[in-house]
């Protein structure tokens, strides 16, 4: 986790934190961890060193399978991969190269210089492979980006054998200990030589999976060599379409991850009932997987899918009542399906400009469904129609009969030069379901904009900033549909709160930060009676629970150690489903905990004096001490106004408010037990009349009763919401 290695005893059960790693702070990045034939492990790690004071590299060794760690060197002032790491196979030895200018060895935890280097560029990323034959070793240097070097003098010379192209990726170089000579190398496709890099050949092209799924996929990202059981060698190949292992030095592969291996690297995903058979399903985007089609997602357990068509895709919405399906293609390419439930193909294509080549915007561009969900459109942020550098707000919108095509309306506010820094493209997008005619924009600089007027003008939340972006995703805005001026925003939250409420349409925000690590939030999500609110973070699962205004981690014992990237709710069976970066979805059904205090009644009204009566009954009480009376003007921050005692299960209770403020007024209980353990009623709103604010009483008033307004001139027209702010 970050930096620090963590250890399990018992098959990945319980984990524990490793003792003896020590750091400046949590700058830096893990490298390389060797586990040498005696099960000693080194540990390469990139790090902030305080002398001398710069980037370099600390080197870790392990004598008790990764208990305890000791460090054993440290080259300090160096950039990134300028050290690496090489341990031949199946033996005890360890080799570092330094900057490309020491060659050391390593025995236990001494480190001794084998050769000074010479002839090698400095200061370059670097990698370091080899082959041994008894005591003779060939050792090879990927440095430089693409050129390969080789001593067979013990790092003494080195000769270049070959420049590669295309370049390797991070994986960097491999050298068969199985067959002298043999080199491999990594990018989007697996490249081999046979003459010690002399000449490079191709595995295979990528789309060759496609009509043989033995043949490798695309972007390779790890080569390693093992030995069965019975003594056979053979290569293992990680990619993003699976696992690959090869027994013949690469004469030919097979794909081991076809079953059972149960990974997904999965962006987005949606669950729609399609209304041709009543059958649910689940649409996922992938990486390099497509995008995949599960049948039968209502059903328990593992459940396999259908890839509908192949690439990465990374964002998907419902339309057409949800019957239709958007699903982006990187870079703002957007694919329309009619029909999903059965499509093989897509029905329409549009890619919006501007958001690519020097104007470059996000890998993944925001984009949301309008807020009538009965329309066949979506909301895309950033890019243009027109041409130009900006970054706008666009309505795609397909047409519902063949042949079908998209259409795109930009609206006219150029949001790029209006953000607070003055140059920032839009990283989310939404409209209210409950007042459509209320848009929400943000950028990435933490501007947050607001629309009441169907977007054709826009105001900024004043004195804000809120959370900027990922590296390939943006941030999020999700409206309430039960509160009209309730909105979320969320996205990075390392150096500042992850996630905002607003109360008042964008005006203002809170955070809601409590309980929650420092994490980035990809996407947010509400039950049906917006009591919860889920999250999907980097740091996993998490849901808050707005009657304790606290943040609470749903990881569990069945729970993957994975980035958690997408959220929606299922009421029907009450599930929060996520999707994660590795491990597929994951359905986590919410049950109900018993509370040491059961609710049957809790209330709060306005008097005839202008004060706020609480009433509360309860059932069964178990342990509890006292009720802690609290309020808030925001429904986010809570201060206590007051303390009643408990009577015991089957009472009746009641507390005056003398002085509640103008207009809103929210109120709830924190029910303390004896043992100091509390928890929290749910939330009572009272909106309270001002001197040029009609007075209405009772209030809030029961069903099919009277009520009385005083304090009114004239006529009037009146909106009436229930007690959880819901529109009648």
């Amino acid at each position: 986790v970050g930096k620090f290695l963590y250890y399990s005893d018992d098959d990945g059960s319980n984990w524990t934190l490793a003792s003896g790693l020590s750091f400046y702070d949590g700058w830096g990045n893990p490298l390389e961890l060797v586990e040498t034939d005696n099960h000693d492990l080194y540990y390469l790690v990139y790090t902030w060193i305080s002398s001398p004071w710069g980037s370099g590299f600390h080197l870790y060794r392990s004598t008790n399978r990764g208990a305890n760690w000791s460090l054993i060197q440290s080259f300090p002032l160096r950039s990134t991969r300028r050290v690496a790491l090489w341990r031949p196979f199946e033996t005890n030895e360890l080799y570092v190269v330094d900057n490309n200018e020491k060659l050391y060895t390593v025995s236990g935890s001494t480190v001794s210089l084998l050769n000074n280097i010479s002839g090698l560029p400095t200061n370059q990323k670097t990698w370091l492979s080899g082959y041994k034959n008894g005591s003779s070793y060939r050792f090879y240097i990927l440095t430089d980006t693409d050129k390969i070097y080789r001593s067979l003098n013990d790092g003494a010379s080195w000769t270049l054998i070959s420049t590669v192209d295309p370049d390797p990726w991070d994986v960097g170089h491999f050298a068969s200990p199985f067959q002298q000579q043999a080199l491999y190398y990594g990018a989007v496709e697996f490249w081999k030589s046979s003459n010690d890099g002399s000449t490079w050949s191709k595995q295979n092209n990528w789309w060759s999976y496609y009509s043989n799924t033995d043949l490798l996929h695309a972007d390779i990202m790890n080569i390693r060599a093992e030995r069965t059981t019975g003594g056979m060698p053979f290569l293992l190949i990680a990619n993003h379409g699976g696992m690959y292992a090869s027994y013949d030095n690469m004469g030919s592969t097979d794909n081991i991850g076809l079953s059972n291996l149960n990974v997904g690297q999965y962006y987005d995903h949606i669950s729609a009932t399609y209304s041709g058979n009543g059958q649910q399903y689940l649409f996922v985007g992938t990486q390099d997987q497509g995008m995949q089609r599960f049948s039968n997602a209502a059903g328990t357990g593992m459940i396999a899918a259908t890839q509908v068509i192949s690439g990465d895709y990374v964002k998907m919405h419902l339309s057409r009542s949800y019957q239709s399906l958007w699903e982006e293609y990187p870079y703002g390419t957007y694919h329309y399906y009619f029909n999903p439930f059965v499509a093989s193909g897509t029905s329409a294509q549009y890619s919006v400009d501007g958001v690519d080549g020097e104007n470059r915007q996000l890998w993944i561009v925001p984009s949301n469904p309008v807020g009538i969900p009965s329309e066949n459109a979506i909301l895309v942020g950033g890019g243009t129609t027109t041409g130009d550098d900006g970054s706008y707000l666009i309505k795609l919108t397909a047409t519902s009969s063949p042949p079908y095509s998209i259409s795109a309306f930009q609206f006219s506010y150029n949001f790029r030069p209006n953000a607070n820094n003055g140059d920032s493209y839009i990283t989310a997008v939404a409209q209210s379901t409950l007042n459509t005619a209320n848009y929400y924009v943000a950028t990435a600089d933490g501007t947050f904009f607001y629309s009441q007027d169907n977007g054709t003008s826009w105001q900024k939340t004043a004195s804000f900033n809120g959370p900027g972006n990922g590296f390939l995703y943006g941030t999020c805005i999700l409206p309430s549909r039960i509160h009209p001026n309730r909105v979320f925003f969320s996205g990075s939250g390392y150096s500042n709160p992850g996630v905002y409420m607003s109360t008042d349409g964008g005006v203002t925000f809170n955070p809601l930060s409590t309980g929650i690590p420092a994490t980035y939030f990809t996407e947010l999500e509400l039950d049906d009676t917006e009591s919860m609110l889920f999250a999907a973070t980097d740091a996993g699962p998490y849901v808050y629970i707005f009657s304790q205004a606290q943040w609470y981690s749903l990881n569990g014992a069945n729970t993957p150690l994975q980035t958690f990237k997408s959220v929606e709710y299922l009421p029907a069976t009450n599930t929060a489903r996520f999707a994660t970066y590795g491990r597929g979805v994951w359905d986590l059904q919410l049950s109900a905990i018993p509370l040491p205090v059961e609710w049957v009644r809790f209330e709060v009204r306005a008097t005839p004096s202008g004060q706020a009566q609480l009433d509360w009954t309860t059932g069964a009480e178990t342990g509890n001490a006292y009720f802690e009376v609290q309020h808030s003007s925001d429904g986010v921050q809570f201060s206590a106004i007051g303390k009643v005692d408990a009577r015991g299960s089957g009472s009746q209770y009641k507390f005056l408010h003398p002085a509640p403020r103008a207009g809103a007024n929210y109120y709830r209980l924190r029910q303390v037990d004896q043992d100091g353990q509390f928890s929290y009623s749910d939330l009572r709103q009272l909106t309270m009349a001002g001197k040029a604010t009609p007075l209405v009483f009772p209030n809030p008033v029961r069903r099919g009763s009277r009520f009385r307004v005083s304090r009114l001139e004239g006529e009037a027209t009146f909106t009436l919401y229930d007690r959880n702010g819901r529109l009648v």
